[in-house]
């Protein structure tokens, strides 16, 4: 069963179904889209544009710069890590445009926090299942087989897509407009 809870400052709890079911999903301003729409919006994605060439990790994979838009991608371990066997990938890592903390991540167990300029979500998936606790206290449940046909690449489904390999790494959540990161090693570079 997985589990995703939202909270920031919000004081009133509109009814609700009570499920993540097509109409949550549908809806332009549910607890995970306006998430997400502040880290577009403060990775200077709120446009629709996206990153047009992939940031250049470090030497460690711990860093991924993208000079050109002040934007750093920080991980405690290598970004590039790639998943070994059936445990969930440890995920630890910010992301920054101008010094400002756009996206952190933070993965212990199968729990993934997600936090932006003051609101927190944790997230925990597996079996095609899901909870949302949103900023108002509602607590949304689901199955991701129900959702299949209302379901749209604009978002709404709470959740997460990652690309990880030995030189290359991506990470967004489920409707940006553009990754929180898509990085490569620099494979040109001199050698002496």
């Amino acid at each position: 069963m997985g589990a995703l809870a939202c909270s920031s400052d919000s004081s009133s709890a509109p009814a609700d179904s009570g499920r993540i079911d097509c109409p949550f999903v549908r809806d332009q301003t549910n607890c995970w889209r306006t998430f997400v729409a502040k880290v577009d919006v403060c990775l200077g994605q709120g446009d629709g544009g996206t990153f047009a060439t992939p940031g250049l990790l470090d030497d460690a994979g711990r860093t991924c710069d993208y000079a050109a838009r002040a934007i750093v991608a920080t991980g405690s371990q290598a970004l590039d890590q790639p998943q070994t066997g059936p445990d969930p990938l440890q995920r630890d890592f910010t992301v920054t445009k101008d010094g400002r903390v756009c996206l952190a991540v933070h993965q212990s167990d199968k729990t993934v926090t997600l936090v932006s300029e003051g609101t927190t979500l944790a997230y925990q998936g597996g079996d095609g299942t899901m909870q949302l606790t949103c900023a108002d206290g509602r607590v949304l449940e689901g199955r991701v087989t129900d959702l299949l046909d209302c379901v749209t690449a604009s978002g709404g489904l709470p959740g997460y897509a990652y690309r990880n390999t030995s030189t290359t790494a991506f990470f967004s959540l489920l409707g940006m407009n553009g990754p929180a990161y898509d990085c490569a090693r620099n494979t040109d570079a001199a050698t002496d």
